[in-house]
């Protein structure tokens, strides 16, 4: 019988199973709450001197269905800040 590597884990890579809530992961990267939380679940904005409103759709950075964020996507907040200050 095969045991599988990730047993305890339901199959999956632990680095991808969802463990923060988003205030955690903000204070574990350094990124603002706002702004991770932009980047997560994106956010409406007002155009044309405040009468309409827009969307900005979420990055790459998607949360579990409990809202949740994995160890990976920690990783993939931090490079987009990283990438985010050197390049302004």
């Amino acid at each position: 019988m095969k045991v599988s590597k990730f047993k305890f884990y339901d199959g999956r890579d632990p680095r991808d199973v969802p463990a923060y809530m988003l205030h955690e992961a903000a204070r574990y990267t350094s990124i603002p709450l706002d702004t991770l939380r932009t980047w997560v679940s994106g956010r409406e904005y007002a155009v044309e001197g405040g009468k309409n409103r827009k969307f900005s759709q979420p990055l790459i950075i998607r949360p579990e269905k409990n809202g949740l964020l994995s160890f990976t996507n920690l990783v993939e907040a931090h490079v987009l800040n990283a990438i985010r200050r050197k390049h302004r």
